[in-house]
């Protein structure tokens, strides 16, 4: 095959798949110059690929959700002595926290509220509601008595 032959052939294959020179000569040359194989070789790739995201995306959405779930059974609760001055379920926290990773703004805030906490002597707890305390680490529940 000739140079022009070889270039219109690439040409075709970035325009028809959407890929750049490099991909689209490899696939070309995966494919002995053949470029409808080319082209179906460059499509399963892609095919796998999504498959392999959408996986991923499924196992991350699994993920989060048991973070919500579980977040919302257990509070986190800023103390001054035996007063809450706030309270939210830990997943709210946790978005929070990712909002902070994201905004210089937010992560400014969160410094300063952590640091005017800390000065005024405030205490932080994560457990369950206040009518449902988990058990510290390594205790068990008593038993309610009910039956």
């Amino acid at each position: 095959m000739d140079e022009m032959e070889l270039l219109k052939k690439i040409d075709i294959i970035r325009a028809r798949a959407n890929v750049g020179y490099k991909e689209a000569k490899e696939a070309l040359d995966e494919a002995e110059g053949d470029l409808v194989k080319a082209l179906i070789h460059l499509e399963e790739e892609r095919e796998s690929w999504a498959g392999k995201l959408q996986d991923k995306g499924e196992e991350l959405l699994h993920i989060l959700k048991d973070i919500y779930e579980k977040g919302a059974h257990t509070k986190i609760r800023l103390k001054k002595d035996d007063k809450t001055l706030f309270e939210v379920p830990a997943g709210v926290g946790l978005l929070g926290v990712a909002g902070m990773l994201l905004s210089g703004e937010l992560a400014v805030l969160g410094a300063v509220g952590t640091l005017t906490a800390m000065l005024s002597r405030c205490t932080l707890e994560i457990g369950g509601g206040e009518n449902n305390p988990a058990p510290e680490t390594g205790q068990q529940p008593e038993p309610s008595g009910e039956g």
